[in-house]
């Protein structure tokens, strides 16, 4: 019997480790921004514009003070600006990775001192 339930869990493992892990892309990124736009410019505030301010925070704050080096604090609309202006001028980057694109612009304002 402990042979049969190992192969089960062996084959579950395998199964959910074959598995595409969910990411976000700059396609997701640029959809948001499009809420955020409209929010800026005295729209209503939809779950889009939440959602890029949101995301582009979160990533912000996880590398705050690491490769991004801001002198001054900046706001989470400051960060989403900055992000969403990038996104702008740049469309060929859409493709990849969010957090990549959000620490890519962040760093191109605010790059930490080289050690």
């Amino acid at each position: 019997m402990l042979p049969k339930i190992r192969w089960a869990i062996l084959t579950v493992m395998t199964m959910s480790s074959a598995q595409p892990a969910f990411a976000y892309t700059g396609n997701d990124l640029v959809d948001w921004s499009r809420g955020f736009d409209a929010m800026q410019s005295g729209g209503v505030a939809t779950w889009k514009d939440g959602m890029f301010v949101g995301y582009v925070a979160g990533v912000a704050e996880t590398v705050n003070g690491v490769i991004y080096c801001p002198k001054r604090e900046p706001t989470h609309l400051q960060n989403a600006a900055i992000v969403a202006k990038q996104l702008k001028a740049n469309p060929e980057v859409w493709a990849e990775d969010a957090s990549v694109i959000v620490v890519t612009a962040l760093r191109s304002v605010a790059p930490c001192p080289k050690p």
